[in-house]
């Protein structure tokens, strides 16, 4: 949504002279216009961490747009649930979110909906599975890179990450005496 506005607007920016776009941004100073991933980046943005200019641009945008006012307020929101853990909120935003007239809104607003037994958790819980995801990409890529080139012995090696000493070995059989190897054979 922020992407479509901002093209828009730049693409109209772009016909005006500098003192025209600033009249028409209604700015006291001309600056260049952002590109979307800026531009997004400053509607994320807590307005104190902003300079001047990208606060006078990110006021004057939302001033525009209504919808992207109420993107901004409602990603702060979200985020603010997110830093502070506060899963006694989240039932309320998304029900204001599930009334928004931003249909991306609303559609992130039903898809957490459908998993908030999850989110709810995630906000409640110190603890991540992330160590154990981050171990089984690493298995998974291992599994990737060695498939059809080594043998038992790399694998074990790779995948239990050994000591770089020699691995205990496994005490093996007796070699067959060759009397046994005859008795087996008759």
């Amino acid at each position: 949504m922020v992407r479509r506005y901002v093209a828009r607007l730049g693409q109209r920016l772009q016909a005006l002279t500098p003192e025209q776009r600033a009249q028409f941004m209604q700015a006291k100073t001309t600056c260049k216009t952002p590109s979307v991933r800026q531009a997004t980046f400053w509607l994320l943005k807590p307005p104190e961490a902003l300079t001047p200019e990208q606060q006078t641009f990110v006021t004057q945008l939302c001033a525009l747009s209504p919808e992207i006012q109420e993107v901004r307020e409602g990603v702060h929101a979200f985020t603010q649930l997110l830093r502070e853990r506060q899963a006694g909120g989240l039932p309320a935003w998304l029900e204001h979110m599930e009334q928004s007239t931003v249909s991306e809104m609303r559609s992130f607003a039903t898809g957490l909906r459908q998993d908030e037994a999850a989110v709810t958790a995630a906000l409640q819980y110190a603890w991540s599975n992330g160590p154990v995801e981050g171990h089984i990409n690493r298995l998974k890529m291992l599994k990737r890179q060695m498939f059809g080139r080594a043998h038992l012995d790399l694998l074990r090696r790779r995948f239990l990450r050994t000591s770089h000493a020699e691995p205990a070995q496994a005490p093996s059989l007796p070699a067959p005496v060759p009397a046994q190897r005859a008795a087996r054979v008759a």
